[in-house]
């Protein structure tokens, strides 16, 4: 397979979603071409609105609107399945795949028929790992990242698999459905996780395969917008409250909440913050999804 495609056997569609600047999504379109196995089909889903034509080898979807990462995931899922996909790869357009990134996933998919979603590993831009496996608590819906892999080459299994690279067969998205539009931006990479694996399919992290992610850091703390810090807190209460977990997931929430107000870089961003913060435990707690709330100018 080096050199080309996966040969039309299981046809791989590789689907990012572009928002913000056009530059790191070209970067992630040409780490895709530049892979000593490439996807049979690149999609572009444009929610921006401004994506130009691309070469012959790209299919563009234009939605009219910013759908947001979980709604344009859903959108390029829809085609690439139409189209004849075997396999759905969905990268972040922040998101940098190794040359064998694609040739170790499909390969360790090969020897795992009950894989459902398989992960390569993910570093930091930087250095470090960011994600080596991940973990959901299923009493308050705490999400968490392993930041060191087992001591093997082999597939291993993990609580879910991050959206930054999920290499996602078919199969299982067409029995536990697409990612959930509603829940707009972060945390839909979970929700698709979980109902995949309770239709029976495996998830993974390949350690032969590697990406790398533009993670907004400060002093090396991870940090957040307020608009993040809403959809995180909300989605968080909304997936414990479809799980009859939303009691207990509450006060966690408002602490991991109260973190970020720490890492703010201004009394301005902290006062943003805090309001977010306010709003997706309201909104969270009464079930609220769909795009976040246009924050008015004063």
């Amino acid at each position: 397979m080096s050199g080309g495609g996966t040969q039309g056997a299981a046809p791989v569609w590789a689907i990012v979603v572009h928002y913000g600047a056009p530059a790191p999504t070209r970067r992630t379109l040409d780490s895709l071409r530049a892979g000593t196995v490439r996807p049979d089909q690149l999609l572009v889903v444009d929610n921006q609105g401004d994506w130009e034509d691309e070469p012959g080898d790209v299919i563009v979807v234009r939605p009219g609107a910013n759908l947001g990462c979980a709604g344009g995931t859903a959108e390029g899922a829809r085609a690439a399945l139409a189209g004849g996909a075997a396999w759905v790869w969905f990268v972040n357009n922040d998101a940098v795949v190794a040359p064998r990134c694609l040739a170790a996933l499909v390969d360790a998919a090969g020897k795992l028929p009950d894989a459902g979603i398989l992960s390569p590993l993910i570093a930091y831009g930087d250095g470090g790992l960011w994600y080596a496996g991940g973990k959901v608590d299923p009493r308050s819906f705490a999400v968490s990242h392993l930041s060191a892999p087992p001591a093997t080459p082999d597939a291993f299994d993990t609580g879910y698999v991050t959206g930054c690279a999920m290499f996602v067969r078919a199969a299982a998205l067409e029995a536990a459905g697409l990612p959930d539009a509603r829940l707009f931006m972060y945390l839909e990479d979970v929700d698709l996780s979980l109902r995949v694996r309770r239709h029976g399919w495996r998830l993974l992290v390949v350690p032969t395969a590697l990406a790398t992610h533009d993670v907004e850091r400060r002093a090396g703390r991870r940090v957040f917008s307020a608009t993040s810090v809403y959809l995180i807190t909300r989605n968080r209460l909304v997936l414990a409250g479809r799980c009859g977990a939303l009691p207990r997931a509450v006060p966690p929430a408002l602490a991991w909440s109260l973190r970020q107000t720490v890492k703010a870089a201004s009394r301005g961003t902290r006062g943003q913050v805090v309001g977010a913060m306010a709003r997706g435990l309201l909104d969270g707690v009464r079930g609220v999804t769909g795009p976040p709330p246009v924050r008015r100018r004063r």
